[in-house]
């Protein structure tokens, strides 16, 4: 049997209506803020990927009065770097050049202490960032559901159901992270299973690529979701009880 007919029969026309259709929705319910210490970090780090091209997070000048305390962390040349989520900060990077563009049309200074200096235009520009990921999350569930043979429309509901009645609604209408953690945890269960329904294995270097994503998005936290995919995995393939790989895991960890 060849291995496109084992997928589900949906076109990329129909998911990407519905993409357009969350995203249409999803944009009367944004913020037009980023209310959180993490929120301001990433989006500090992408004015500096933008402005000088450099992954480097605002300095830490609480103490002279020139800006507020960020999570960052001094480097030895001087510079201050994040902990994490360098991903985000590229995923922001749209937002600055958007504000950029509203500062040289409308002729104003980009502020330079950021966020002690509030930009309304990058604040708001920024809040549209998750409502994308959320609507490619809710994408890409619905798609999920149809591989494990869920019919259109209970797919669809239950899709509509993550997105509008979980806590991924209030998480895409602020500047949280954890929304592009979640998106692309989604999508390395999804090409795991792909892998499986199809046997073939470039799906599972997606897998691995989506994994690498999601190692960048936010902090040292995606390590929890190790034993998860990789129990995922061996469930799929039958071979959580194959005596044999566990002797040879166990052998290869001691």
């Amino acid at each position: 049997m060849h291995p496109k007919s084992l997928l589900p029969a949906i076109s990329w026309r129909f998911l990407l209506i519905y993409f357009w259709f969350l995203c249409s929705v999803l944009v009367f319910f944004t913020s037009g803020t980023v209310e959180s210490e993490d929120g301001w970090l990433y989006l500090g780090v992408a004015r500096n990927i933008y402005y000088n091209h450099s992954f480097t997070a605002p300095a830490n000048e609480y103490l002279s009065g020139k800006n507020v305390n960020m999570n960052s962390i001094p480097q030895e040349d001087g510079s201050w770097k994040p902990p994490g989520g360098y991903l985000y900060s590229i995923a922001l990077v749209p937002s600055v050049f958007l504000s950029d563009v509203y500062h040289k049309v409308t002729q104003t200074p980009v502020p330079e202490y950021f966020p002690l200096e509030t930009d309304w235009s990058l604040l708001f520009f920024a809040s549209f960032t998750n409502i994308f990921f959320l609507a490619a999350t809710g994408v890409a569930f619905f798609y999920y559901l149809l591989m494990l043979k869920f019919s259109k429309k209970e797919a669809l509901l239950f899709s509509l159901l993550l997105v509008f009645c979980t806590n991924l609604f209030p998480l895409a209408t602020f500047g949280f992270t954890q929304l592009l953690f979640t998106f692309f945890l989604l999508l390395s269960f999804l090409f795991i299973k792909l892998n499986h329904t199809t046997q073939q294995k470039r799906f599972l270097v997606f897998a691995g690529g989506s994994f690498t994503l999601l190692a960048l998005s936010y902090n040292h936290s995606f390590v929890v979701t190790i034993p998860a995919l990789f129990a995922y995995y061996l469930l799929l393939h039958n071979k959580l009880f194959d005596k044999k790989l566990w002797l040879f895991l166990g052998a290869g960890l001691v």
